[in-house]
């Protein structure tokens, strides 16, 4: 049969499904029930056209139906019956309250070939008993390694991670997407995988971002028109490329899972990998959750996608948002001020009393999701009448989250950003007592309803809070300056149309707030640096790693830590334990101990460059007495050594000429 033949027989077949579903709807709602209201489509096709025109952005289609239409709205696809709640109230009694048989997910098909259906973020077409049981195992690996108390064992790895990244940050200031970028997988991969990323340039970091933008493009029409058009899945790949596509995206989806499976395992096999992450954990008690290889590796990659993905983008909003109201960045530093002062970084002791910074981080949550959250639809199990209109099995329901976070009973002031809302009694049905627990994102609508709702919450939140505390501490967030007007230019944030959206680039000026700052988040960072160095080096290997960083610079052997009593991977000079973070011979401390170890190494391997002929001439020439009478002003300053860019100079202070960090050590 030619392809002419497949796409007209194909186009029958829909036709004739579209007729037979749309058939048996309008028997069933003669029982007593009404269709809710929605834009008339055109015959077989629905609504597509204007889907598939709208570039991937559907609220602004939402939008403009919920006002013509009211807070539900019914639309068609070919095969597909949709509904779009816009109310609060509504999604809750849907979602929540019948969440047994609203709980199924409607992800388009696109998604459903690259997860194979094994996404716990995606899975689950229908919310049976006999299709739920392999979710269920997934969703309480994903509870074990994010759940609200493991979270607390986290926030030592975030607040050394936000100052790492504060310290980037200060070193090249118009880098900070990418900052961002680095420590939102610096937490993630600490914690869960076991390992530290160095840069956003890191290759993890580099395959696991192009995969994961690969995969939110699949929820756009216009990339994969086989979303809307199901005619087009039975088509020959040769006449619909983006069936292809989607081909290896899977394939490089579970190969990249297996390369971590391979790294991780090996780390183990070699008492090199960390006790306590969650893969390790996983991967040693397999009999707890029952789950496959495969589903293993796309729950963690859902981790991955999840756990990387929103710090970024909700610190990106963060700036941006700082940038707009300069009067709540003030308000955010001055309380950052009143309770850390000027000596030290914020820390998670300090969160307790920065309420501000928690109501920044949740109204900028917010802020987002209106502007460009699309959310992952909802699907219906069976058939149900909500308020006298009928929602037949099958129905995917979409939560329009841009319409119910500006409702006017929850956000009577219509403003798309304010967190005042969350610190003033005034705003009684968002202000919440007492300010040192409240705000938070628990049941935050953006994270989702019932038992659909994110997981990850918590861990995003307090991934968010002690960055965006730090950031306010040390920097001003401020708009560029127009050379030629004198005055600050406009700036339009945008983002990508797509679930879990990231801001397109802009421009943005972050300054130093003080020269004593800088150097506070300086020597904080070289004296993690230290302790973290072990760590660094037993997992990543050469090829992930810049050339040049400290834990390529030294030599590997498994030792005998006495405290462990564990044979472990550590560099032999320090003799630092990869699991209890000392020297093998005594407890990290001081820091000068360390460095008087590296400087010993580094000065007992000096680079030794072969002199042209002529200096060696020159050299031999040189008597002791010459050099016994040289005057003391023209000898040469002593080397120092310093211990983050690992480089020899001659700096007159504590700064490194290279790397500008407070860590110059004389050996």
């Amino acid at each position: 049969m030619t392809a002419l033949g497949q796409l007209s027989l194909a186009a029958v077949v829909a036709a004739a499904t579209y007729y037979v579903v749309h058939l048996g709807l309008g028997y069933r709602r003669m029982k007593g029930a009404k269709p809710p209201p929605g834009p008339k489509g055109w015959p077989f096709i629905g609504n597509a056209l204007e889907l598939a025109t709208s570039n991937g952005n559907l609220i602004p289609i939402f939008n403009k139906w919920a006002k013509q239409y009211g807070p539900i709205v019914q639309f068609g696809l070919p095969g597909e019956t949709h509904a779009v709640l816009s109310d609060d109230r509504i999604a809750n009694k849907l979602f929540v309250k019948r969440g047994s048989i609203y709980s199924g997910r409607g992800a388009p098909h696109a998604i459903k070939v690259i997860t194979q259906d094994l996404n716990p973020a995606f899975r689950c077409s229908s919310f049976a008993a006999r299709t739920t049981e392999t979710w269920r195992r997934e969703r309480k690996l994903i509870h074990t390694a994010v759940s609200i108390t493991t979270n607390t064992k986290y926030q030592g790895f975030m607040a050394e991670e936000a100052t790492l990244t504060l310290n980037d940050v200060l070193k090249t200031l118009s880098d900070f997407s990418n900052h961002f970028l680095r420590y939102s997988y610096g937490v993630l991969t600490r914690s869960i995988l076991g390992f530290r990323v160095m840069s956003a340039d890191d290759a993890f970091v580099v395959k696991s971002e192009r995969t994961i933008n690969e995969a939110t493009k699949c929820f756009r029409p216009d990339e994969y028109p086989s979303n809307l058009f199901p005619f087009l899945r039975v088509l020959p790949k040769w006449l619909v490329p983006s069936l292809g596509k989607l081909e290896v995206l899977r394939k490089g989806i579970v190969e990249e899972q297996a390369e971590l499976r391979r790294d991780i395992e090996k780390s183990i096999a070699a008492g090199s990998a960390p006790r306590n992450s969650v893969y390790r954990h996983f991967l040693e008690n397999r009999s707890e959750y029952a789950v496959t290889d495969l589903e293993a590796a796309y729950t963690f990659n859902s981790m991955i996608g999840g756990g990387t993905r929103s710090p970024q983008n909700a610190l990106l909003t963060f700036v941006y948002l700082m940038m707009e109201f300069p009067e709540w960045m003030a308000k955010l530093q001055a309380q950052v001020d009143a309770v850390v002062g000027p000596d030290r970084l914020p820390t998670f002791d300090d969160i307790p009393q920065l309420p501000v910074v928690r109501a920044i981080v949740k109204e900028g949550i917010r802020y987002r999701t209106i502007m460009a959250e699309l959310g992952i639809p909802h699907r219906l199990d069976q058939d149900d009448v909500f308020e006298g209109y009928f929602f037949a099995k099958g129905t995917i329901i979409h939560a329009n989250y841009a319409a119910i976070l500006m409702d006017k009973k929850t956000y009577p002031d219509q403003q798309p950003f304010n967190p005042a809302r969350w610190l003033d009694p005034a705003y009684a049905a968002t202000y919440r007592e007492p300010l040192t627990i409240h705000p938070n994102c628990q049941n935050f609508t953006p994270f989702g309803y019932g038992r659909r709702a994110c997981p990850g919450y918590d861990f995003a939140e307090r991934t968010l809070v002690i960055m965006v505390a730090q950031l306010a501490w040390a920097c001003d967030i401020r708009k560029p300056v127009d050379p030629a007007t004198k005055r600050p230019i406009t700036i339009r944030i945008e983002y990508e149309p797509v679930p879990n959206p990231r801001p397109r680039p802009f421009p943005c000026e972050i300054v130093p707030r003080s020269d004593k700052r800088i150097d506070a988040v300086r020597r904080a960072a070289a004296a993690l640096v230290v302790r973290l160095t072990s760590l660094d080096h037993q997992f990543n290997s050469a090829s992930r790693n810049p050339a040049g960083s400290l834990h390529n610079t030294m030599s590997s052997t498994t030792k005998w830590c006495k405290k462990c009593q564990v044979k472990v991977l550590m560099p032999t000079q320090p003799d630092i334990c990869a699991q209890c973070e000392t020297i093998n011979r005594g407890p990290l401390s001081p820091p000068s101990e360390v460095l008087r170890l590296l400087s010993k190494e580094r000065k007992q391997n000096p680079p030794k460059p072969e002199p042209p002929p002529q200096q060696k001439v020159a050299a031999e020439a040189v008597t002791a007495d010459s050099l016994t009478s040289a005057s003391t002003s023209d000898s040469p300053k002593p080397d120092k050594l310093c211990w983050v860019c690992q480089r020899v100079n001659t700096s007159d202070g504590d700064s490194c000429n290279d790397c500008m960090t407070g860590t110059m050590f004389e050996g």
